[in-house]
């Protein structure tokens, strides 16, 4: 992947932000109603489907600071939300079929984002970040700069 991937402006990453939390809110709101006639996410594929919805988004994060902080928060809430939320759903056999595939996807997007790779939606992995000559030369100024020390070649 090339390095046209910058971070997210303030302005982005506070409507991000906003936007992502009411997605979480909503899905929270629909487990927690997920017994009554009214909710959104009555089974677990509904709820995965939502959760699904909220990976593909967080993924799109750009791996580049200071927006990885944001990604790996993100992920880490929705994790914790499915693996919460999970286990309130009836068990069936289907329902184990979806849990396990939306766990298989759950778990490239860790890795994707522990290597603080891109995320193709298409190919569904994480992708490196070719970074170009010119940026490498930024980055190489500023590690001087800040007196940080850079490994042989770098």
């Amino acid at each position: 992947m090339s390095s046209n991937i910058k971070a997210l402006s303030v302005k982005k990453e506070r409507r991000l932000v906003d936007y992502l939390d009411t997605q979480f809110l909503n899905m929270t709101r629909g487990y927690k109603k997920r017994s009554e006639p009214t909710t959104h996410l009555p089974t677990l594929q509904f709820y995965l489907e939502s959760a699904s919805t909220l990976l593909g988004l967080i993924l799109q994060i750009p791996p580049v600071d200071p927006s990885t902080s944001l990604r790996t928060s993100y992920l880490l809430h929705l994790t914790n939300d499915v693996f919460g939320s999970a286990t309130g759903y009836a068990p069936t056999a289907q329902n184990v079929v979806d849990l396990v595939d939306w766990l298989d996807d759950l778990d490239q997007a860790w890795l994707a984002v522990l290597h603080a790779q891109v995320w193709d939606p298409r190919k569904g992995a994480g992708m490196d970040l070719v970074v170009d000559a010119d940026d490498m030369e930024v980055v190489r100024r500023v590690k001087t700069r800040g007196n940080v020390e850079t490994p042989a070649g770098f």
